[in-house]
């Protein structure tokens, strides 16, 4: 009897341990991972998040705004846009990974309206922000269909993931401030 308590106890730290240092592992029931986001870049993107929001509103509605403005409404559901610790699970990775092939296609399809002339200068922007997107798509695909990523690895791929996503809203910015500016001009 005193073996099979020694072997149960013994069980159920393995398995405690193991859900611990493999948050999305097979083993782990929660599957979620707690993620603790930089609060000085954070709010240095947050800011810059906010104006371009702003800059948007007080344009004219068209295709490129309508997608611009899609895109900033799905990553305010994201994880991206709050400070502090929070839980990431995997539902919140095939989420954002949803939103990703989304936008990706979204951004793809401008260069099919004829409506929407883009310049040299901002078709270089939407290519970048494609290219980002679906580099994040890869990230996103390669942490939800890996089991055995330790704490660390996957802390590193949340982190890289983030500050991709912060560089394609940032681009998504800049291209949509170039193509105004190109329209008025």
């Amino acid at each position: 009897m005193k073996r099979v308590v020694v072997a149960f106890i013994f069980i159920v730290l393995v398995y405690f341990a193991g859900s611990w240092l493999y948050p999305y592992s097979i083993i782990s029931l929660n599957k979620s991972y707690s993620y603790n986001q930089d609060n000085v870049s954070g709010k240095q993107f947050l800011e810059k998040y906010k104006e371009a929001k702003r800059f948007l509103a007080n344009q004219e509605k068209d295709v490129v705004s309508t997608r611009v403005l899609y895109f900033y409404e799905d990553i305010d559901q994201t994880y991206i846009v709050h400070l502090g610790e929070q839980s990431i699970s995997k539902d919140d990775l095939q989420s954002l990974q949803s939103i990703v092939t989304e936008h990706k296609q979204n951004f793809l399809q401008l260069f099919t309206f004829t409506d929407v002339q883009l310049s040299e200068h901002t078709s270089y922007y939407v290519i970048n922000i494609i290219n980002k997107l679906d580099e994040i798509n890869s990230q996103l695909h390669d942490l939800e269909h890996s089991n055995f990523y330790t704490r660390q690895e996957i802390r590193r791929s949340v982190r890289n993931i983030l500050v991709n996503m912060i560089f394609v809203t940032e681009h998504v910015d800049v291209f949509y401030q170039s193509y105004v500016n190109e329209k008025v001009d």
